[in-house]
């Protein structure tokens, strides 16, 4: 899996095109509770671990299994549009938060042990009509290590962090600065 940093830059990048139409232009600033609402939807497939924890005692009992399947991001999506009703109303809200919870399917489905030509980790896409987990046959992201405390803080996850650092804030900053409102000039006014 890769770490809520990609996941979180990616929902920050969809909160930017989303708010050209659903936000005051005048606004400049981001509505931060939003920004979080997106980034924490687009990190809800990994709430896997609090549930693995709580029932379980295992953080990952449940990790990389039914939540990252496009069943449950449908019903979840669904369900988050009528918690946090957005404007446009429950459509517009049940397609924004299926893009933000499906961006981490995305991501996810290209993560794996390695970079490069290796086959990515293993995701019950269609579960549970279709049990069997698909792999991408490349891994575009390194998944961080999350089985001990150790591991966890380790120098692979660093660099795990440093690469979606690098990748996905020029995204972030991209979707950020070419939604911002253009000031208008005399020519343009006229």
């Amino acid at each position: 899996m890769a770490s809520p940093i990609a996941h979180s830059l990616t929902g920050f990048a969809i909160y930017a095109v989303w708010r050209v139409k659903n936000e005051p232009r005048t606004q400049s600033s981001p509505a931060w509770r939003t920004v979080v609402l997106f980034a924490l939807m687009a990190n809800l497939p990994d709430f896997d671990f609090i549930l693995g924890w709580i029932f379980r005692g295992d953080p990952n009992a449940w990790h990389h299994t039914w939540s990252h399947s496009l069943t449950a991001t449908v019903a979840a999506s669904m369900l988050a549009a009528c918690l946090c009703p957005l404007p446009g109303g429950w459509r517009a809200g049940s397609r924004i938060f299926f893009l933000l919870i499906g961006s981490h399917l995305a991501i996810d489905f290209f993560t794996g042990p390695d970079l490069g030509f290796r086959q990515a980790f293993p995701m019950p896409l269609l579960w549970p009509f279709v049990p069997a987990g698909f792999r991408a046959p490349v891994t575009l992201f390194p998944g961080i290590q999350h089985s001990r405390a150790e591991r966890l803080f380790g120098l692979r996850n660093a660099f795990c962090a440093v690469y979606e650092i690098a990748l996905f804030t020029p995204l972030a900053l991209t979707a950020w600065f070419a939604t911002q409102p253009r000031p208008q000039t005399a020519a343009t006014r006229s």
